[in-house]
C-alpha cells in the first residue's frame, strides 16, 4: 500500500507513459477503423463497376477496345484509371456468355451432354472466363 507521497510519486513517474499509451492505441485504433473502411469502400466500387460492366454501361469502351484502341487512349478518352479499365477489359469476356443461357450451360455441363471446350469453343472465351462466368452470382443492388 503506497503512500499518497508514495502514488504522488509514482504518478509522476509513470502517468506521461501511461498518457502516451493511450494516445498511440487511440491512433492505432483509428488507422485501422480507416482501413477497414477503405477496404469496404474499395470492394464496393468494384462490385458496383462490374454490375455496370455486366448491365453494359461500358459496351462503348469495350467495342473501342476491340476496333485496336490501346489501353492508354481508352483511359484518356473515358476518363478511366488504369484498374477500372482492366477490369473492364477483363469482364468483358464473361459478358459473351448471355446471363439468360448460365444456367442452361451449368445444367448441360452437370449432365455432361457438353464439355467446357466446346463451350469455350462456342462463345470464344478463355477457361478462365467461363469458370467467373459459371460460378459468380449476379449482385442487384
Amino acid at each position: 500500500m503506497l503512500t499518497n507521497v508514495g502514488q504522488h510519486l509514482f504518478l509522476s513517474i509513470f502517468e506521461p507513459q501511461l498518457i502516451q499509451t493511450e494516445k498511440t492505441i487511440s491512433v492505432i485504433l483509428g488507422l485501422i477503423l480507416i482501413k477497414n473502411l477503405i477496404i469496404v469502400n474499395t470492394f464496393l466500387i468494384f462490385i458496383k463497376l462490374r454490375q455496370d460492366v455486366s448491365q453494359g454501361s461500358y459496351d462503348n469502351v469495350i467495342q473501342d477496345y476491340q476496333t485496336g484502341c490501346t489501353r492508354g487512349e481508352l483511359c484518356a478518352k473515358y476518363k478511366l484509371s488504369y484498374l477500372k479499365l482492366k477490369i473492364i477489359l477483363r469482364d468483358e469476356h464473361s459478358s459473351k456468355i448471355p446471363s439468360a443461357y448460365v444456367a442452361n450451360i451449368k445444367t448441360r455441363l452437370q449432365n455432361k451432354s457438353t464439355t467446357k471446350t466446346e463451350v469455350m469453343g462456342l462463345y470464344k472465351i478463355s477457361y478462365r472466363a467461363l469458370n467467373h462466368s459459371l460460378s459468380e452470382p449476379k449482385l442487384h443492388f
